[in-house]
């Protein structure tokens, strides 16, 4: 078995009569919690988790949604982690450490500014976040360093929710990461129903590779391999159930990621991997 199930949001599904209420939100969240089928998993290993809009809140909500304090507490009721939030600012935002694996997980709802504000540039993280980021990945040891976030940051795909409609903040974050010459950085995300790998060239630098794999359970994109992406890998677009797999293994400054996305059943969809120095 794997050592750590990682969650990429979504993973509690709040309805119109939930979200109004702490006591809804409560509810919502033991109901799913309670599910008899889940205990042997949750039982069996350490669980982190991000959130994205239907675990924070109403769909596709953002920083205006005005029990977003309520969701707040509840995730921290039901995940525990090392800490949440940062920079002396409410949020989910944390990092774990495993071996020399790090993973950082951002919160892409609380501080997301609403599509419809014309008078302002886009963000998802926020100012602080980015910020937080950047210091804690140029602090990192780690060989591999997995942001999680709940949205895409690399899909193209405007009809899609992702920091495509946050360009200006993406670039930036791309931008700092070359800047401060961070190896070995991915991102994993979810939210979309269907399962992708994408890689995003840089001039005079390595690639950005992005793992997305959703839905365990939750209605499934089938047609997400006619979906315009421009930085996806061919054949590796799903829209199957599936959950992704990351393996790391290999000598010390020989390391291997492995990346596999397997169907519901537990089948291998398809496998690739990325050694540390594809990562400098």
């Amino acid at each position: 078995p794997s050592d750590v199930m990682l969650w990429l949001g979504d993973n509690v599904y709040l309805r119109e009569a939930d979200w109004n209420s702490r006591s809804g939100i409560l509810h919502r969240y033991t109901h799913t919690r309670a599910y008899p089928g889940l205990q042997p998993f949750l039982a069996s290993r350490a669980h982190y988790a991000t959130w994205d809009d239907h675990d924070f809140g109403p769909n596709n909500s953002n920083r205006s949604y005005w029990g977003k304090d309520l969701t707040l507490e509840a995730h921290k009721l039901f995940w525990p982690a090392p800490s949440y939030g940062v920079m002396g600012k409410p949020g989910i935002t944390t990092t774990f450490e495993m071996l020399d694996v790090q993973v950082f997980l951002m919160d892409d709802r609380y501080y997301r500014t609403p599509e419809r504000r014309l008078d302002q540039d886009h963000e998802i993280l926020g100012e602080h976040q980015v910020e937080w980021l950047i210091d804690a990945l140029a602090s990192s040891w780690a060989t591999f360093k997995i942001v999680a976030v709940g949205s895409q940051f690399l899909a193209t795909d405007t009809r899609k929710e992702g920091f495509i409609h946050a360009k200006k903040e993406r670039d930036r974050i791309l931008q700092l990461i070359a800047d401060n010459d961070i190896s070995g950085v991915l991102f994993v995300s979810g939210d979309v129903h269907g399962a992708e790998l994408m890689k995003f060239e840089r001039a005079g630098t390595y690639p950005i590779y992005e793992f997305t794999s959703s839905a365990l359970t939750a209605g499934s994109n089938k047609n997400i391999a006619d979906q315009p992406s421009d930085h996806r890998i061919p054949g590796t677009a799903y829209g199957g159930h599936n959950f992704g797999v990351l393996t790391v293994s290999g000598k010390r400054k020989e390391r291997v990621l492995t990346l596999q996305l397997m169907d519901k059943d537990g089948n291998e969809v398809w496998k690739r991997e990325i050694s540390e120095n594809d990562l400098r």
